[in-house]
């Protein structure tokens, strides 16, 4: 199955926008980017362990900076001061385990820095209680599931619902489904 999430996914301009999903929703979100904003740098931060979701063409990756990220210090000081026009940020849930105190402020720098006309687009596999507490600073919240499985393997096309498209049957029934307008649908 070929998906163009592209086509219905859209980042507003001059926004801090959070997007859950799968590596393949992730990626496809992002592959326009580096043509949207050729000519401009756009930062890349994550915490080393991730998966890139952006793979530019050769002609294009001499505009995009990937910086790896280990604290929230160090996220907040990249996102207030950087001068960029366009950041990615790979959430990693370790970031503010152990430091909460942090999120509030961290969000409140990525609605600042969309409000100076620097987009902010944080991307993550995961819902957590950190994307939950950001979700009310930003301009936009996707969250779009691939498919699910059940425990017998059987798959299931669902429209929208949380988490990684690797979680067992009994976590995800756990994890109260987001809809924005449209129906989530059980195995």
């Amino acid at each position: 199955m070929v998906h163009h999430y592209h086509n219905f996914i859209t980042i507003p301009a001059d926004s801090f926008s959070i997007f859950i999903g799968s590596r393949l929703f992730l990626s496809e979100t992002l592959a326009y980017i580096p043509q949207k904003f050729s000519h401009q740098k756009v930062l890349y931060l994550h915490s080393g362990h991730s998966l890139f979701y952006l793979n530019p063409p050769e002609e294009e990756q001499k505009w995009i900076e990937f910086r790896i990220v280990l604290n929230p210090v160090d996220i907040l000081s990249m996102v207030e001061s950087d001068p960029a026009r366009f950041m990615i940020i790979v959430y990693n849930p370790e970031w503010f385990k152990d430091y909460p105190e942090y999120v509030l402020p961290f969000g409140h720098l990525c609605r600042e820095r969309s409000r100076r006309r620097q987009e902010v687009i944080l991307i993550s596999r995961v819902w957590d209680h950190t994307i939950e507490e950001l979700e009310s600073l930003a301009d936009k919240v996707a969250c779009v599931q691939d498919i699910l499985t059940a425990p017998n393997n059987n798959k299931c096309a669902c429209s929208q619902v949380t988490l990684s498209d690797s979680l067992p049957h009994e976590v995800i029934s756990k994890v109260p489904v987001r809809k924005y307008g449209q129906q989530a649908l059980g195995p």
